[in-house]
């Protein structure tokens, strides 16, 4: 399975877009015979699951396996203050584990460069990055920064993707 990033300002239709990706990823596996459970870290309420505190989370997180997992609001809890091998070690773990990863981020340069290392894809809608930032920190990456430039331009809701070859 991957791991997704899916980065734009606030009202762009993140999760808007990320709840028709990850149902999408289980409903093609239910037609193959699969059953794909959904995790959900929701501190926004739109995807109607309980909240839950971020270290319960995450030990769930860490453990899935057939799972289709998103984090609302990455922003917050995947960063370098919140950084944990264990967490990083799921993602890593996602194709053997057979989960897919959803991680919601405001602005490309909330993502931290070992999420990128490990990233499959990400869906960019229009952020608030400071174009010269971006020019100067993620021009070693051209995919990304060709994408998130067309995504500065594109229409509102409308997402640009780019496939990152590992």
């Amino acid at each position: 399975m991957r791991v997704a990033l899916v980065i734009a300002a606030k009202e762009r239709g993140k999760t808007t877009l990320t709840k028709k990706l990850a149902h999408g990823i289980i409903k093609q596996a239910g037609a193959k015979g699969v059953h794909l459970r959904l995790l959900v870290y929701d501190t926004t309420g739109q995807w109607g699951v309980p909240y839950e505190r971020w270290e319960a989370f995450a030990e769930r997180m860490i453990d899935a396996r057939n799972a289709v997992v998103v984090i609302e609001e990455a922003t917050a809890r995947l960063n370098s203050r919140h950084y944990s091998n264990a967490v990083e070690d799921a993602f890593i773990a996602a194709r053997h584990h057979r989960c897919a990863f959803f991680l919601m981020f405001h602005s490309l340069r909330s993502v931290p460069e070992y999420l990128l290392n490990l990233t499959d894809d990400i869906y960019f809608m229009r952020t608030n990055d400071n174009p010269g930032t971006v020019a100067r920190n993620y021009t070693k990456w051209p995919a990304i920064y060709d994408a998130w430039s067309r995504a500065q331009t594109a229409p509102k809701y409308t997402p640009v993707h780019v496939a990152i070859d590992g």
